[in-house]
């Protein structure tokens, strides 16, 4: 449903828009992504150890792990927010943005920039619903979110008319309200867990980053395929074709989703079964997702491969 409501959405901001106009958008998004390899480097394996901490029940490593995870985040975000601010300082040297655009686009990825870096933040939160299987909560708050973002977009069109700025700020409203929702559902999964940085220590950070210099890795390759063909499009082919390749990388990028959604959905209680050595029970999981995934991944390349090209005409 969520991809669904996304391509409708895109296919919205396309039209309205227009494709010259919209075609700068994938560009500031790919950058964004990009920088996102920040958090990932800080500590894609928080949520793992989180989880294995909570099967063995030691409370205290869990306010180091988290403690130490949002230090870290505070000092990427702050990062972000400097390499996403480079770039919308030299965006008309760094990309082919038409001159009457170029304003827009600079606050635009201001905007963008400060969403990463709360969405960062909201992510140690909901590494923590993940660690706890809390799966439920968290996708009922991420569904009412694209809602809500839907929404703004939908209000801020109709009121001050077509902007890249509000589409961003579309983004920031989304981040903000996930961040104080998933502050709020850690609260209730763990309410006896203490936020303090004073736990915060560098061997745990080393310690969470040894198992996450492979998600490193592999978060690279995946944003490195994603992202970087808008900019390649924007540079050396027709900008305004970025527009069309937009809502094929959208269904794409909505079936690898698949595959991640149903790693984030049993990583957590694989780790649990890790710890207490039930190696076959790990095998059934993983091979019960698969069987989901794949079928839905399917219906969605069949569905593009046939009314894609309705979306943007």
């Amino acid at each position: 449903m969520q991809a669904l409501i996304l391509l409708a959405l895109q296919a919205y901001i396309i039209r309205s828009l227009g494709k010259e106009h919209y075609s700068i958008w994938p560009v500031l998004r790919s950058c964004i992504n990009i920088a996102g390899l920040i958090q990932i480097g800080l500590g894609a394996g928080a949520s793992r150890f989180i989880a294995v901490a909570i099967g063995h029940r030691d409370g205290r490593k869990i306010e180091r792990l988290v403690g130490t995870y949002l230090l870290a985040t505070f000092i990427g975000a702050a990062a972000f927010l400097i390499a996403s601010s480079v770039v919308a300082l030299n965006l008309q040297h760094l990309f082919n943005v038409p001159e009457a655009f170029v304003v827009e686009a600079r606050w635009a990825m201001v905007v963008m920039g400060l969403s990463g870096a709360v969405q960062m933040v909201a992510g140690v939160f909901a590494g923590i619903l993940t660690a706890t299987q809390s799966f439920v909560k968290l996708n009922i708050l991420r569904s009412t979110l694209l809602l809500v973002r839907t929404s703004v977009v939908l209000a801020s069109f109709a009121v001050f008319g077509p902007d890249l700025v509000w589409v961003a700020m579309s983004h920031l409203v989304v981040s903000c309200v996930e961040a104080i929702g998933c502050i709020l559902l850690s609260r209730q999964v763990l309410p006896w867990l203490k936020v303090t940085f004073g736990g915060a220590t560098w061997a745990t950070f080393r310690e969470v980053n040894s198992f996450s210099l492979l998600t490193l890795v592999t978060a690279i390759a995946a944003r490195l395929y994603w992202d970087t063909d808008n900019v390649l499009i924007n540079r050396a082919l027709n900008p305004t074709l970025v527009a069309g390749y937009a809502i094929v990388t959208l269904i794409l990028l909505r079936c690898s989703m698949l595959s991640s959604l149903a790693s984030n959905a049993v990583s957590a209680p694989l780790a649990v079964l890790y710890g207490q050595g039930q190696l076959n029970r790990i095998a059934q999981a993983i091979y019960r997702a698969n069987r989901i995934v794949v079928p839905i991944g399917a219906f969605f390349i069949i569905f593009v491969m046939l009314f894609g090209e309705e979306f943007i005409d």
